[in-house]
């Protein structure tokens, strides 16, 4: 499993960095949209995360511990891609009215499908630290994955802003889920889910950024 986890770290960094590449070519170096660039920031919280943890297991030829350094990263990225919907987009479709009651309550289930996957591993692990990180974890990506799914069922604004960035978010709620599903796979020492995770977690950081741009540039032709 221990080299299996090196395999795969090495995997998602190598995915994350040619996001992070394409991120800063052609987004952040060229002055994009401050929404734009602080997804940017979040890819590269990945990347700097699996690094970490490829370093780690390699130089130090042990198991990555439980809580790392490379959670901070974790939590860094979903912080950004909350702050990048939150503080920059959701304004621009939700004016806080009740006609989105309704979506508000329909995006519950993207946080609630993250805490019932933390239920059922304290319900399988043993031990507080493994629970503690990743209710840790749980916490901080639970806001952004309601972000993101509001933003894709969300009815969208004149000129179609949101639904140029819909499958962006469809790939970071993805991201969410399976970065949960890494840690759960992980700690319970699963192979071969933890082999398909992070083999798609690898594909979807990849993907984040290219999808961001392609829709954003949609949108700003459309305006």
């Amino acid at each position: 499993m221990d080299e299996i986890m090196i395999l795969m770290s090495a995997w998602m960094f190598v995915c994350a960095l040619i996001g992070v590449f394409y991120g800063f070519k052609n987004i952040f170096f060229k002055q994009r949209a401050l929404y734009m660039r602080m997804i940017v920031c979040g890819v590269a919280c990945q990347m700097i995360s699996r690094l970490f943890g490829l370093v780690f297991m390699a130089v130090l030829n042990m198991p990555l511990p439980v809580f790392n350094v490379g959670i901070l990263g974790l939590i860094g990225s979903f912080f950004f891609f909350l702050s990048a919907n939150y503080g920059q987009m959701d304004a621009l479709v939700d004016d806080g009215s009740k006609e989105f009651i309704k979506t508000r309550l329909s995006a519950l289930l993207a946080p609630l499908l993250l805490f019932v996957i933390f239920v059922f591993f304290c319900l399988l692990t043993e031990g507080l630290q493994p629970k503690i990180v990743l209710g840790f974890l749980t916490i901080f990506i639970m806001p952004c994955a309601y972000y993101n799914l509001k933003h894709i069922i969300i009815f969208d604004v004149e000129n179609g802003i949101i639904e140029q960035v819909r499958a962006y978010n469809v790939i970071v709620l993805i991201c969410g889920i399976l970065t949960i599903l890494e840690f759960v796979f992980s700690t319970l020492k699963l192979q071969l889910p933890y082999l398909i995770v992070t083999f798609l977690l690898g594909i979807a950081l990849a993907a984040v950024l290219p999808v961001l741009k392609k829709g954003a540039e949609k949108w700003i032709r459309i305006t």
